[in-house]
This record gives C-alpha cells, structure tokens and sequence, in this order.
C-alpha cells in the first residue's frame, strides 16, 4: 500500500559548484545558530547538540514554537567519523538503511548519488509503530576529506498517517518528498561542514 508511492520519479542530482576566495583574516568559528536551516520556507531555530556518541557529531534544529518531542520538521547536521564508515558515504548508507529496515521492516527507500561517489542522496518512508503519523526523510550524505569521516543533513517531515492511498493523498506525497529531495539538494553544504568541524574540536 504504501510502496504504491515510490514509484519511479526522475530524480536529477545537481552537483553545485561552491568558489571559495582566499580570505586574509581567519574567520570566527561557526556556531549552531549561524547556520540556522531553512525547510518548507520555516525556520527552524531550536537547537539540540546531540552529545555522548563516540565519532559523532549531531545537531538537530526544531521550529521555535516546536519541542524535539512533538515537531512537523526536523533537520539533522551531523558527521561520522569511524574505522567502519571511513570516509565513503556508501557506507553509512548501508548502516543507516540497516536501521530503517530494523525500525520499520517492510518500509520502502531509494538511494541516488553522483558518478563519483562524493554525494549521495537517500530517502525513505516510515511511520509510527501506533500509526499516528508517517515519515519522510531524505538525507544527503558528503565525502568528507582523509580523517574527516562522512557529513550529512537529514531532513523529516511528519504528515498525518493514511490507512487507504487514494490519488489526492498520493500526489501529496509525491510532491512532499521531490520538494525535500530538492531542497536537500541545494544546502549549503561547505556551511554545514565547517560548522560540524568546529563542533568536533
């Protein structure tokens, strides 16, 4: 029923090319809020800094009238650096489908990424073990340089559960998921990493 949505949608990567000029006077260091992300048009500007996880870095961002417990968006910075991930987002891939498929057996996803394996995009669908919401997320995972592991940005949004998949809801959700595949795409990623890079000193 629900795999009735992931039928194939042409999903096109658009690999951006960032120019960086050579500044004489060193920047000030990142902070959360300098890098506030921006989903569906909302802000979102509660911060959490996940700590306690060994090689990882994590931060999430919630709406500011949202709580990390009851929100509609979520958006995750984070970077892994461990001996199983390296620096090969593929393998982090592999790691989190593993997760997906444990938490949510029978749930559908897709991965995509670019010819030379720096970028790559993975989404899937899920939902509540009391099927009280369902679940989009994508992720796009980056190679980091040598030691600096795999970066990412998770984006998840909420929508209410459906217990039939008519047409209308099917179009919603078609058009949910290449809105965030779309907007996932063109995060400013070299913000995210200096950010995350900063966070992991």
């Amino acid at each position: 029923m629900i795999s009735a949505v992931f039928r194939t949608i042409s999903l096109t990567l658009a690999v951006l090319a960032f120019t960086l000029s050579t500044v004489a006077v060193q920047a000030a260091e990142l902070k959360p809020n300098d890098v506030v992300p921006v989903m569906d048009g909302q802000v979102l500007s509660r911060i959490a800094i996940i700590e306690g996880q060994k090689g990882m870095t994590v931060i999430q961002y919630v709406a500011d009238n949202e709580s990390f417990q009851k929100w509609n968006r979520l958006v995750v910075y984070s970077n892994v650096r461990s001996e199983e991930v390296g620096n090969d987002p593929k393998n982090l891939v592999l790691r989190l489908v593993a997760a997906l498929q444990q938490r949510t057996p029978g749930a559908k996803y897709k991965v995509a990424g670019t010819e030379d394996g720096q970028t790559v995009l993975l989404d899937f669908l899920t939902w509540a073990a009391d099927k009280s919401y369902l679940e989009f997320t994508v992720y796009r995972l980056e190679k980091g340089a040598e030691g600096k592991g795999v970066y990412s940005v998770q984006m998840t949004r909420r929508l209410p559960y459906f217990d039939e998949i008519t047409d209308d809801v099917k179009k919603t959700m078609i058009v949910t998921r290449a809105s965030m595949l779309e907007q996932v795409a063109k995060f400013n990623m070299p913000k995210v990493k200096e950010l995350l890079d900063a966070q992991a000193k």
